[in-house]
């Protein structure tokens, strides 16, 4: 089982890694991250939004996988499904990196972006992956981020993909717009697969009270 790391400039953000740079002491920043190439005088400032943005790739979750907003905006509008797993797998704790790399980390809401320039951290780079405009917060979003360097396959030298240990997925949550071909396809994968057998799943059905999805198991 493989999850595709995403890099920043391909998320629907357009702010995304793209930090305002202070341009008057560009000559003073230097390996900002120890997951980044080393920046120095001899790039100007669009070429280190473009280092930014390549350094780290990103598998993006939310903590409220009830909520319709994403359904809709993120499982096809209902007709997909939602995958809830174990945050707590060796697959989604790797400590060799530092402290934002290699674990689930929440994400930051706030009015003001950061500004990139000779006085930030080491950490600004994961700083920066994990900032987002307050108007993002209702998706309680996490994210786990990676080196794309150590991605296990790349695909067109685009798709960047991790294996990941198929018991941490808990459940599988289809979306009550699902199409029959998709349930079925989706229901004889795990019956079928022994690696797969723990999963319990369940279909999203709109409450007859509330503006809330119910979950039936199947």
């Amino acid at each position: 089982m493989a999850l595709r790391l995403t890099p920043p400039d391909q998320f629907n953000d357009p702010f995304e890694m793209c930090p305002p740079i202070d341009v008057a002491d560009v000559d003073e920043l230097t390996a900002i991250s120890n997951v980044t190439t080393e920046i120095t005088s001899e790039l100007l400032s669009n070429l280190l939004h473009s280092t930014l943005r390549e350094a780290l790739g990103a598998l993006c979750f939310t903590k409220n996988g009830n909520h319709p907003l994403m359904w809709a905006h993120y499982a096809d509008e209902h007709k997909g499904a939602v995958i809830k797993f174990k945050t707590d797998r060796a697959c989604f704790n790797r400590g060799d990196y530092n402290e934002d790399v290699g674990k689930f980390v929440d994400i930051s809401y706030t009015k003001l972006r950061p500004v990139l320039n000779a006085a930030s951290s080491k950490k600004a780079i994961t700083i920066l992956a994990l900032s987002k405009a307050a108007d993002w917060e209702y998706e309680e979003e996490m994210r786990f981020l990676l080196p794309l360097s150590v991605a296990d396959k790349v695909i067109d030298n685009k798709y960047h993909l991790i294996n990941i240990d198929p018991l941490s997925v808990e459940s599988i949550i289809l979306g009550c717009r699902a199409s029959d071909d998709f349930i079925n396809q989706v229901v004889e994968t795990v019956r079928t697969k022994s690696d797969m057998s723990h999963v319990n799943l369940y279909k999203s059905e709109p409450c007859k009270k509330h503006y809330a999805l119910n979950y039936v198991e199947l």
